[in-house]
């Protein structure tokens, strides 16, 4: 069985991304992105109304958050993206909604880290967990009986 995903594919270019000019895209008043070489476990990452801050956590983190995605759909980019880890304080205008924070993250992302990101949706094997017993018990009972055989049987039919 297979399952419809959609893929970011991060690429790290050597120079800025063609597309929207920078005035026309939402960004925050104040920024400020840190190497973090601390090398302490853990981090944090929140993004409250207006704000940004990001403390020793992989650009991945980041990515995920901005484009609300789950770990594995970000594909690609350098080892760097999942191993570095950076410091990030951003400041946005005053009352600015949430979704409009994560677009300032996304330029930010653009703009500092020359982020080129591809959306794309590919197939991806996925696992269905089934009942393989009528009586619902698990299979690993040490009893038989012909119900539970037959089940079986049907499913390795079908």
């Amino acid at each position: 069985m297979r399952q419809m995903v959609v893929s970011c594919l991060v690429a790290v270019a050597v120079s800025a991304h063609a597309g929207q000019s920078a005035d026309q895209e939402p960004a925050f008043e104040v920024a400020s992105v840190k190497a973090n070489t601390t090398n302490a476990p853990g981090g944090s990452f929140v993004l409250p109304p207006g704000r940004l801050t990001a403390t020793n956590i992989p650009l991945k983190v980041v990515i995920t958050n901005a484009y609300q995605l789950s770990f594995y759909q970000v594909t690609g980019g350098p080892d760097w993206v999942s191993t570095d880890r950076f410091d990030i304080t951003a400041k946005a205008p005053d009352g600015a909604p949430p979704e409009q924070t994560r677009a300032m993250v996304r330029t930010l992302l653009k703009d500092r880290f020359k982020l080129v990101v591809h959306m794309e949706t590919r197939d991806t094997p996925i696992y269905a967990l089934v009942k393989a017993r009528a009586n619902r018990w698990c299979a690993s009972r040490k009893y038989h009986d012909e119900r539970s055989c037959e089940c079986a049987a049907a499913l390795r039919r079908s």
